[in-house]
């Protein structure tokens, strides 16, 4: 699959932003006819015809036939998520798939024992990027997950009015006992994290103590330790602040937490 053009995207984002949030407001996707209907009632009377404009769309990866249905289009994961991350809206991750990021950099940290026994300095810094972009998908979701967390407590706090007495219940309990229990097993009774960041650290100091090694695999072990005291301290802080804030929801809303 060739690249998409940075250019050609963005231009084209600005150019049709009113189709594009469109799009994205609709996760279960359009059929070809809602999608023609949609480009045509946004469009400007000079702006180019409905199937240009549906082929650029899937063209720019905008869009992608839906993987369920015939003549069903859907907005991209990725671009969609792009958006969410633009727009400041947050998707909880779950526990189930934090522990599967871990079990990931457990594996990371045996493949970088092997590279400093065999002395292989490419499949080192192989390994240690690939760390990198794990490490940097957990502190996204933890982070994802603090500003959701938050978000839900201001919710129940602000809209007394509207919501119900028992439907603020259910948010915060779900909170709890969806997410933040399994959360505080893994990181305060299992230790699931300080273990698999121990785990790192230790393979990533061993290659420092390598002199043989080259310097680029010096530089990149160096850095990835920092990265990883980082993570440890970023994903604790933001779990602190998620037990304070739904503790405090649940204080006013009289919720009983363990």
């Amino acid at each position: 699959m060739a690249a998409i053009n940075l250019q050609s995207f963005f231009r084209f984002a600005v150019d049709h932003m009113q189709l594009v949030e469109e799009l994205y407001a609709r996760p279960d996707g359009v059929s070809e006819a809602e999608l023609m209907t949609l480009i045509r009632r946004v469009g400007e009377a000079e702006a180019p015809g409905a199937a240009y404009v549906r082929d650029r769309l899937l063209e720019l990866g905008f869009i992608a036939p839906a993987p369920h249905a015939e003549a069903q289009f859907e907005m991209n994961r990725p671009v969609a998520d792009l958006l969410r991350f633009l727009k400041r809206e947050y998707l909880l991750t779950s526990p189930e798939v934090l522990r599967g990021v871990m079990t990931a950099l457990e594996g990371y940290a045996r493949e970088l024992d092997l590279a400093v026994e065999q002395g292989d300095a490419d499949l080192f810094l192989r390994v240690a990027l690939e760390l990198s972009r794990h490490g940097d998908e957990l502190r996204g979701q933890s982070r994802a997950n603090r500003e959701e967390v938050i978000a839900t407590a201001v919710r129940v706090k602000t809209n007394r009015e509207r919501l119900t007495a028992s439907r603020r219940f259910e948010l915060i309990a779900r909170l709890w006992e969806k997410y933040l229990v399994p959360l505080r097993d893994m990181i305060d009774t299992d230790r699931i994290l300080d273990a698999t960041l121990d785990r790192l650290e230790a393979s990533l100091g061993r290659a420092l103590e390598w002199p043989w090694f080259q310097e680029a695999v010096a530089a990149r072990a160096g850095r990835e330790l920092a990265r990883l005291r980082s993570l440890r301290r970023e994903t604790k802080n933001d779990f602190r602040e998620c037990i304070k804030e739904i503790g405090r929801a649940a204080c006013r809303e009289r919720v009983e937490i363990p």
